[in-house]
């Protein structure tokens, strides 16, 4: 089973090697015309093995990870996803990874965030420093249907503890505020399998090889390529590259590198 403690690590495995990453100065290459920091190989393993080790199509997962294993996905996704357009050269997939790619790992950071969060104080701690019923209702999460504080819940819990405060079943009112929608993603979601296994020559699954079958001279221009890459894979000159960009509609000159 994947529990919580499991995504949790998984997904620090890859927030810790993206800020080594950030306070690198490099590594860089030449891209499109000028100098781009490029994903380390550290960053780029950190995120395989993390996405790996949490796939779940043999597993079962533990309620309480599932909104963390929904932003692992988006991060496995994105990272497969522009690793195949990085193979092909396409301008989708920069040397720092996609935009989308960084989207979902700020998004993974909050979850972690938020996954994390410590359990309330016992309720003899903040009645000593003479917390309201009603607030320690809202510490606790206990709400009526109008979103006002269930303080009968407290007095409930007084008089027997236990009876509605679990530790181990408690969510934080932070992540029960997203939990519809988790439910939602969760009943449409497909278990995901292992996307990052490698190739016998050692590339990783989501990549295609070194050599793929080069995109044609329209899906090039669809996607607007710079003109210096069309020009290398298809053996064009600059003009008739800017030729074929006219005849199609495409206004090339800007991405001429």
């Amino acid at each position: 089973m994947i529990r919580l403690i499991n995504a949790i690590n998984a997904a620090k495995k890859i927030l810790v090697a993206r800020q080594a990453w950030n306070e690198q100065d490099g590594p860089n290459i030449f891209w499109q015309g000028a100098q781009s920091k490029q994903i380390s190989e550290a960053f780029d393993e950190a995120i395989r093995t993390a996405c790996d080790s949490t796939a779940d199509a043999d597993s079962e997962v533990e309620d309480s990870a599932r909104a963390l294993l929904l932003c692992l996905d988006d991060v496995a996704y994105s990272h497969q996803k522009w690793l195949q357009d990085a193979s092909m050269g396409l301008p989708t997939a920069p040397p720092r990874g996609s935009d989308q790619l960084h989207r979902v790992l700020d998004r993974l950071a909050e979850q972690v965030k938020q996954s994390s969060l410590p359990l309330p104080p016992p309720i003899e701690q903040l009645q000593k420093q003479k917390v309201s019923p009603n607030q320690i209702a809202l510490i606790y999460g206990w709400k009526l249907e109008d979103g006002s504080p269930d303080a009968q819940k407290v007095f409930e819990e007084i008089s027997k503890p236990g009876t509605h405060f679990k530790p181990k079943t408690w969510v934080h009112p932070a992540v029960k505020s997203i939990q519809a929608e988790t439910d939602r993603r969760w009943t449409v979601r497909e278990p995901r399998s292992r996307l990052f296994l490698l190739h016998s020559d050692g590339r990783p699954a989501g990549a295609e090889p070194s050599n793929p079958q080069i995109p044609s001279l329209d899906e090039l221009l669809d996607v607007r390529a710079p003109v210096e890459q069309i020009m290398r894979l298809h053996q064009m000159t600059e003009e008739d590259v800017l030729e074929a960009a006219r005849v199609a509609g495409v206004d090339l000159q800007e991405r001429y590198i």
